[in-house]
């Protein structure tokens, strides 16, 4: 359908008749990018506009604007990826118009594909040192901060209930994830609920999603929760048979928190750090017993076959975070 060297990104419009993609023209400093339209039903491709080396178009899906005159699409400033920007393209004239502040520095921020109306869409952006989703009205230029986590947004998902539009986030940490109903209008946080899986979204219709759900002691799960102001209901759509799970799952896992070297200043306690401990259910005889310790990257809500593995032939697994972790 293509014939371009590199495509940043791109996406369907409200008909799915017509892709807009962002093409890399080159690999080189004065290389060129552009904002192209192809229409399938004809199969006609049109430049709509050309990045400059103080805007270079960079990685990201273009946003439609509802009404289909226009996309919201990402930009670096000097090229430089700390500098991420969005950019307002009106397909029509075939101009853009510079949305964030080129001054802040944030990385790959980018519009989400469900607008609020013709004028206002929602964009994530991590300006304030953690991802976070902001509201931009196209017909006053301004924009308002709606979240204000001080952990990453990693999740999120425009959905309709009784009529109304929330924004579903998912925010996490080694441990666990919140999930949050926020109101788009104000930022007001109408439901949360804490999980002890790590949540992510492959589909949503008005009030429910489908999630794949993982955690320490879960390879694979998924759900389909039913989202309200009051509540979170979730139901098990698709999961392993019982009896590969036994022939998987070999360990109880627990978790662990130990005390670091340095003390907090603000309660003049030991710092604490996270870990799993991974039981296995036929440990080794006694005097037998061992434990594998993880040295880096550990601690992490994730299912491991090589610790299953591990806790199979009887042995005990701790995998901590000594250094820290993401989030």
């Amino acid at each position: 359908l293509t014939e371009v060297p590199y495509i940043f990104g791109w996406r369907w419009d409200g008909g799915k008749t017509t892709v807009a993609f962002v093409a890399r023209l080159g690999d080189k400093e004065d290389r060129l990018g552009e904002l192209r339209l192809l229409n399938l039903e004809t199969g006609k491709e049109t430049v709509i506009m050309q990045d400059n080396p103080q805007f270079r178009f960079t990685w990201s899906d273009p946003s439609w604007q509802p009404n289909g005159k226009g996309v919201v699409t990402g930009v670096l400033k000097d090229a430089d990826r700390t500098y991420g920007n969005l950019v307002y393209i009106d397909l029509a004239k075939q101009t853009w118009k510079l949305l964030t502040d080129p001054t802040k520095p944030r990385s790959y921020p980018y519009a989400d594909k469900h607008w609020l109306s013709d004028t206002e869409f929602i964009y994530y952006s991590n300006e304030d040192g953690f991802n976070n989703a902001y509201k931009y009205n196209l017909t006053t230029g301004s924009s308002q901060q709606l979240t204000h986590f001080q952990r990453d947004l990693e999740e999120h998902e425009m959905v309709t209930v009784d009529e109304k539009r929330y924004l579903f986030t998912v925010i996490g940490n080694p441990i666990e994830n919140e999930i949050l109903l926020v109101d788009p209008e104000n930022g007001a946080i109408v439901h949360q609920e804490k999980t002890a899986l790590n949540v992510s979204i492959l589909d949503g219709a008005e009030d429910r999603l489908l999630v794949s759900t993982t955690s320490a002691s879960s390879m694979f799960r998924i759900d389909e929760m039913t989202l309200s102001p009051e509540q979170f209901a979730s139901s098990v759509k698709i999961d392993m048979p019982e009896s590969l799970k036994k022939q998987i799952v070999h360990a109880r896992v627990e978790r662990l928190e130990y005390p670091t070297f340095d003390i907090d200043p603000a309660t003049g306690a030991p710092r604490m750090l996270h870990a799993f401990l991974y039981h296995p259910e036929k440990p080794l005889p006694k005097g037998q017993q061992m434990v594998m310790i993880q040295s880096f990257y550990g601690g992490g809500n994730y299912f491991s076959k090589t610790t299953q593995i591990l806790a199979e032939a009887g042995i005990y697994v701790l995998s901590p975070s000594p250094r820290g972790s993401s989030g």
